[in-house]
């Protein structure tokens, strides 16, 4: 089969999984996207096996010189357009082509989910997201005029899709089968520090994101409890001054026993694999939902959180909110808490006693997200339109 995938803005993390999945197959891929994308992924084995071209010119340009060759596919799976829902309103498919979506009231429901932000510089980018956005740009109707055109809809997971079922149908819209796009790779299960206990932090440390009150909490508490050295790392840049703040709160935790880790920059690729490797704990402190400018998006219900594919493709045990929904084969292997005591009271099992991490055990539990399932799966959607 032939194969356009196009990723022309920041999810590069699902090309990789992509990429993973259809590396050494008899398919042929053509992926169109950012030369920034390129270069983040360019360390990878796989980098040969397909066909890259590269943008580095305006967007709108790029999918206009380029669209008869993704059309010589036999479909095309895109990747994101939040950013350039203008640039793709300029083109026309006359293959089948899937649109993976990642803020599901963003694009399906936004009457319902229209939220003020609660931040000053959340009103402020909210503001100026409509004056040049909606009014200048027009992009929110552009946005469901290619949704309609394109008909083919595909959610980050299978929650996600079932909460969007009868909105997607109410539209005339074509609901296919979720495409998750996190690949398990056992190579970062297969060595890690049984000296010293990893708890990493995935993502940029962003409080609009991340409910960090409750991390803030568990850690006074943990500090004065008698427990083996821990390492606590903060694997992202930090978002603006709140950000910053926040990394000098947790620096305040540093001790004998607790070391923390921080960067001041977005973490090179490299650097954040390596640190996910000798990690034995994922720990996701995510908030129940997130504004994408006037709109609320609920993490697990429309809209993933990325350190929950963290935990997928980097094979380890998990801490999470109670209120994120779970596949029913990941529930043993993702601890989930209520409150800050419940979040201590789990940590502190889990410092001490490293059992529940076995790592032969995540290679079975996800053996459902190997390259080979998620490559099958992935197919199987694709085949609905070829055959």
């Amino acid at each position: 089969m032939k194969i356009a995938y196009i990723e022309l803005d920041y999810h590069s993390e699902c090309l990789n999984s992509f990429c993973i999945a259809f590396k050494n197959r008899q398919d042929k891929v053509e992926i169109y996207t950012l030369t920034s994308i390129y270069k983040d992924l360019s360390h990878n084995e796989y980098i040969n096996d397909f066909r890259w071209i590269l943008c580095d010119e305006d967007r709108s340009s790029f999918l206009k010189s380029n669209i008869l060759a993704i059309n010589g596919n036999d479909v095309a799976l895109i990747g994101t357009i939040e950013k350039s829902i203008t640039n793709f309103s300029t083109i026309k498919f006359t293959i089948p082509a899937i649109l993976r979506v990642h803020s599901g009231n963003f694009y399906f429901d936004r009457k319902r989910s229209f939220c003020l932000p609660d931040t000053i510089s959340g009103v402020v980018d909210s503001i100026y997201f409509f004056l040049d956005n909606v009014v200048r740009k027009n992009e929110l109707k552009l946005l469901d005029e290619f949704t309609k055109e394109i008909k083919n809809i595909s959610f980050t997971s299978d929650t996600i899709s079932n909460h969007f079922k009868e909105i997607l149908k109410n539209k005339k819209l074509n609901l296919v089968e979720s495409l998750p796009l996190e690949v398990f790779e056992p190579k970062y299960s297969e060595t890690k520090n049984d000296q010293l206990f990893t708890i990493t932090i995935p993502g940029s440390i962003d409080v609009n994101r991340r409910d960090y009150s409750i991390v803030i909490k568990a850690l006074e508490q943990i500090k004065q409890q008698n427990h083996p050295p821990i390492e606590i790392y903060l694997l992202g840049k930090p978002i603006g001054y709140k950000g910053r703040e926040m990394i000098e709160t947790f620096r305040s935790f540093n001790s004998s026993t607790v070391k923390i880790y921080s960067f001041n920059e977005e973490v090179p690729q490299p650097e954040f694999e390596k640190i996910m490797k000798r990690t034995n704990l994922i720990w996701c402190p995510i908030k129940t939902s997130r504004n994408i400018y006037f709109y609320k998006e609920q993490f697990g219900t429309t809209k993933i959180s990325g350190s929950f594919s963290d935990i997928i493709r980097y094979g380890k045990y998990g801490l999470m909110p109670d209120f994120y929904p779970l596949p029913k084969n990941l529930e043993h292997i993702i601890s989930r808490y209520k409150s800050s005591d419940d979040l201590v009271e789990k940590l502190l099992i889990l410092i001490h006693d490293n059992k529940f991490l076995n790592q032969e055990n995540a290679v079975q539990v996800f053996s459902g997200y190997s390259a080979d399932a998620v490559y099958n799966k992935t197919m199987k959607v694709f085949n609905t339109f070829t055959t």
